[in-house]
């Protein structure tokens, strides 16, 4: 059984998945490999990057400049333009998609000799109505976010925030609806509450099988430490009560580092002075700092045993985002034995039971991370550390790399 992932990036959380998916298949013996339209690390050498686009034509850019374009994907990406812009372009939403695509990825050599495809964050690189006309393959869909049962954006909180979008929105669906109609698919959440959700959708409802598996997490790929040996190694004082956060782009306003900010801002200031902030990610241009508490940015850090180092020098990590299918960053801190507070919405509670495996915070209450954040750096150190132990036997439990890779096999062969 030869598996084929299709992703569009190797980075962020879902490139991450889908390389780890890929990893705990190869580790059980099934023959499995990827494709992914962007390949952005040199770390990977078995994901085959597709054929890069050739430069448009000056025609075409001049034929684009007053407004004609020769081809779906462009012409909805003008669509789009016209009705708002994401927060990357200084606008109210973090992505919308179009189901189209440029890249024809029907003919490729890996998608014609594989008998199963698995497909993962595919925007901008797979032509759905395309690809579900011309393959009669089996299909498994691996959900890292809303978009595949979704419209064009990628969480619906964005869909209710920008409702000039809803038009746009219901017609993708329809196109999504109507290239479904026949393929034979199973879909696949990251979190029980994205199964949920696609189970409870139109885009979904002629699916084989719906299923929830976790992201697994590879041996040795993130080592507990001692927390001041890690400390040290940053060069923080062991002293320093470190608060962490992290994410691809700390500009996002969907991972709630801005509220994070402004928990810490109302902090007493005898308090901050005994505090660290501690974060990686793409750093914005906007200013981070808080005044008499001390910030490290890290920038961005995508080696395994340096995050390790990282998570494990923070003595709580936040996940404040405002939505979250599963929520990658908190299960490696929580790896690292790092205590994590977590916002109580989509797939982090699935990771975190509150004052057992770690703690959760409440959005819909005002200054609920506040409160749960005074309350913890309140609690003892041995409270801090049992919470921290029972949180890494959870994940090594629940994302353990070998049953994840047996339980993808099982739903694999319940096609054939």
């Amino acid at each position: 059984m030869k598996v084929l992932h299709i992703i569009t990036s190797d980075t962020g959380g879902a490139g991450i998945g889908a390389i780890r998916q890929h990893l705990s298949l190869l580790d059980i013996g099934v023959d499995s490999k990827m494709l992914s339209c962007y390949k952005k690390s040199n770390s990977f050498d078995f994901i085959e990057a597709f054929p890069s686009i050739k430069p448009k034509s000056f025609i075409t850019r001049f034929s684009e400049k007053i407004g004609y374009f020769s081809n779906k994907y462009d012409l909805e990406l003008m669509k789009a333009s016209k009705l708002g812009k994401p927060f990357a372009e200084g606008g109210t939403f973090e992505l919308f998609s179009n189901p189209y695509s440029n890249l024809n990825i029907n003919n490729h050599p890996l998608v014609k000799e594989a008998d199963i495809i698995n497909l993962h964050w595919t925007s901008g690189f797979l032509d759905i109505p395309s690809f579900f006309v011309s393959n009669k393959k089996p299909i498994v869909w691996t959900l890292h976010d809303m978009y595949p049962y979704l419209g064009g954006f990628h969480y619906d909180i964005d869909l209710e925030n920008n409702p000039t979008f809803k038009s746009l929105e219901e017609y993708y669906k329809k196109i999504k609806i109507k290239a479904l109609s026949n393929a034979n698919y199973a879909v696949v959440g990251n979190s029980n509450w994205n199964t949920q959700k696609a189970a409870e959708s139109t885009v979904f409802k002629n699916a084989k099988s719906f299923h929830t598996v976790y992201y697994p997490l590879l041996d040795s790929q993130f080592l507990p430490l001692e927390k001041n040996t890690a400390k040290s190694a940053l060069n923080i004082p062991t002293h320093k009560f470190v608060i962490g956060f992290a994410c691809e782009n700390l500009s996002n306003p969907r991972k709630g580092y801005k509220h994070l900010l402004e928990s810490l801002e109302m902090l007493p200031d005898n308090l901050k002075s005994n505090l660290l902030c501690l974060n990686f990610g793409s750093i914005s241009t906007a200013n981070n700092k808080i005044k008499n508490l001390e910030t490290i940015e890290l920038g961005s850090v995508s080696n395994p045993k340096l995050q390790s180092i990282v998570f494990a020098a923070m003595d709580l990590f936040i996940i404040p985002s405002t939505a979250e299918a599963f929520g990658l960053t908190a299960m490696e801190a929580m790896v690292c034995k790092t205590p994590v507070l977590g916002n109580n919405i989509g797939g982090i509670p699935e990771m975190i039971k509150n004052d057992v495996t770690g703690f959760l915070f409440e959005s819909s209450v005002s200054n609920s991370l506040l409160i749960n954040l005074l309350k913890i750096i309140d609690l003892s150190l041995e409270k801090r550390q049992l919470i921290a132990e029972n949180g890494y036997y959870h994940i090594m439990k629940q994302h353990n790399s070998k049953d994840i890779g047996i339980k993808y096999k099982k739903i694999y062969q319940s096609f054939f």
